[in-house]
């Protein structure tokens, strides 16, 4: 390999690097899902999405939900099921997910509240 190549290559990796903290940034991989809720890795990416911002559109948690952020006709279709089944999962809970029609998604601040408390009450 030349020093050509080698220097590309290390370019390439300190750019993957890069993308990596980017999508652990979009991701909030600061709060942790409760197990119990039951989500797919997909969904609890989603999730953490809302928990940590206060509305996300569609396009969003597309990228946040799909493997390497790939947003296509299909991802966006993927991310309404995903997002039924969040809420279908949340339920019993009595946590909510609402809809801003043409805007995007948002968890009930007292939702938001208790997800980034899950876990820290003292019994």
């Amino acid at each position: 390999m030349s020093g050509h190549e080698s220097r590309l290559m290390a370019k390439v990796a300190e750019l993957e690097e890069a993308v990596r903290q980017l999508y652990a940034l979009l991701r909030n991989e600061a709060w942790t899902c409760p197990p119990e809720l039951g989500l797919t890795p997909a969904e609890r990416n989603m999730l953490s999405a809302l928990v940590a911002r206060p509305m996300c559109t569609v396009d969003f948690l597309s990228a946040v939900g799909s493997p390497k952020g790939i947003h296509s006709e299909a991802t966006e279709k993927a991310t309404l099921v995903r997002i039924v089944r969040i809420r279908k999962k949340l339920r019993p809970h009595h946590l909510v997910v609402r809809t801003t029609r043409g805007i995007g998604y948002y968890l009930e601040p007292e939702s938001r509240t208790r997800l980034q408390n899950w876990g820290k009450e003292t019994t």
